[in-house]
């Protein structure tokens, strides 16, 4: 696993922008040589976009830089994009524009967030019986399909099935264990 530190702020430094970010345009600039310097999304990679520094931004921006490279990540198995760093404003611009986005396109995305060593996610469009493994998780560190299985009583199926498309969503990671430890996965959120 590698992580990638993304700063936001040197990326509109290079453009010219200061602490507020606005327009399509700069967005789709920053995002294209936030692809250059950081690459494109590798199985295992962990893509960190830091905020701190970024005063607010606007909805167009959120969609355009953010919201774009959560679609790359959803095309690369095992990656993940965290969000960190985020001021009051940002969060308020980040979770409305992930809400209409979800609402105008029918997406189901969900944004993960890192702050002060603890995750969270922002979006309502993760069901709450996702939110519950989501959170088990979280205070298991790694979860196998019988440790849920057995959390929620249910089948091994339903179980596999919430996990699957929690890493689907690229909300979790997962790495291959033996089946004699309780399933082909460990299901997990990375230490960053």
């Amino acid at each position: 696993m590698e992580t990638k530190m993304i700063s936001v702020s040197a990326l509109a430094e290079q453009i010219e922008l200061s602490n507020v970010l606005y327009l399509r345009p700069n967005a789709k600039t920053m995002f294209d040589n936030s692809i250059n310097q950081y690459g494109t999304p590798l199985q295992g990679d962990i893509f960190v976009c830091d905020l701190s520094g970024i005063e607010d931004c606007s909805g167009s921006f959120v969609d355009e830089f953010i919201h774009n490279w959560i679609r790359l990540i959803r095309k690369t198995e095992n990656t993940m994009f965290v969000i960190t760093g985020m001021s009051e404003d940002v969060y308020y611009t980040v979770s409305s524009a992930l809400s209409l986005r979800n609402k105008l396109s029918r997406e189901a995305m969900s944004i993960l967030s890192l702050e002060n060593g603890a995750y969270s996610l922002i979006g309502d469009k993760i069901e709450k019986n996702m939110r519950e493994v989501f959170d088990f998780i979280i205070k298991n560190k790694k979860v196998t399909v019988r440790m849920v299985a057995e959390e929620f009583s249910l089948e091994l199926n339903g179980a596999s099935n919430r996990l699957k498309k929690l890493y689907d969503s690229r909300l979790v990671m997962r790495e291959e264990q033996s089946l004699e430890n309780g399933g082909k996965y460990e299901y997990f959120l990375p230490q960053i």
